[in-house]
């Protein structure tokens, strides 16, 4: 893997919801794409439990992620997830994961729900860490299977 010294995460601002929704119109179809309104709560949470990062590749926006935590929960979920199609490939999405979790400091593990059949995906997850615990059937709103992976996070 390559080491990208150029990629850096940041939080996200209401400025940067236009890239964000851009991102999930060409990251994700139709029925799996959140609502500029859903961004816009994410990126308000007032009561920090929710993190929104933008991923940056030689300063432009390639990526977003968004995790979602509870409050006296050591689990921290990774709720949305996506890097442009434009520089997918690369090893970004990996190295972002591998910079980011560890940052958490706190939570023991990290969950996130993935479609069945985004064997990609799921490939990228494993290498991380992460495992399946659980088939979520017709988790998706277009009837598809899903899977709970989840991570036991360094303490």
């Amino acid at each position: 893997m390559k080491d990208y010294e150029d990629l850096r995460f940041r939080k996200a601002t209401m400025d940067d919801l236009g890239t964000i929704t851009a991102l999930e119109d060409r990251c994700f179809c139709p029925v799996d794409r959140f609502s500029a309104a859903a961004f816009r709560r994410y990126i308000r949470n007032k009561n920090g439990s929710v993190y929104v990062d933008i991923i940056e590749f030689a300063g432009e926006p390639v990526g977003y992620a968004v995790y979602f935590t509870r409050t006296n929960s050591k689990v921290i979920r990774l709720y949305a997830f996506c890097i442009s199609p434009d520089f997918t490939g690369r090893g970004l999405g990996r190295q972002y994961l591998e910079m980011r979790l560890p940052t958490f400091t706190g939570y023991s593990v990290a969950s996130l729900e993935v479609r069945a059949g985004n064997s990609r995906a799921i490939a990228l997850y494993e290498k991380l860490g992460f495992v399946i615990r659980q088939r979520l059937p017709g988790y998706y709103g277009d009837g598809e299977d899903g899977f709970r992976m989840v991570k036991v996070l360094q303490p």
